[in-house]
């Protein structure tokens, strides 16, 4: 059974927002990494933007993260959701209809491996 998640990503790289290069300039609308990674942090009660303790296995490189739906998305990100969006950044929300995904303790959250095996489809939807 197929599972459809969202995520934000960068158009050309597939990198979510808390993965992007020092270098990439396009990231000074957070004057760094820091400021967005510290208030996610402080958002969602942990000290990495991606709280690992909310899943029951080792999550590991391989994984990728997404919410179930385009509400809890929009909920992740809160105020930074829209301008993210911003197409001067290169962001966009994008669907991926996958074979298996593990969910968040939090429910917050899902894991997923993002390779031809269990990514059944992947689209841009803004």
């Amino acid at each position: 059974m197929s599972k459809k998640i969202y995520r934000i990503e960068n158009i050309e790289t597939g990198n979510g927002p808390y993965n992007l290069p020092d270098t990439t300039d396009f990231f000074d609308v957070f004057i760094n990494s820091d400021c967005i990674l510290q208030e996610m942090a402080d958002k969602h009660d942990t000290i990495k933007p991606v709280p690992l303790h909310d899943f029951d296995i080792r999550i590991n490189e391989d994984y990728f993260f997404a919410c179930r739906n385009m509400t809890s998305l929009k909920r992740w990100f809160g105020k930074y959701f829209d301008y993210l969006l911003n197409e001067t950044y290169e962001f966009a929300v994008f669907e991926y209809v996958v074979k298996e995904f593990i969910e968040g303790k939090s429910k917050k959250q899902v894991a997923f491996i993002n390779d031809e095996e269990n990514v059944i489809s992947r689209r841009v939807l803004a």
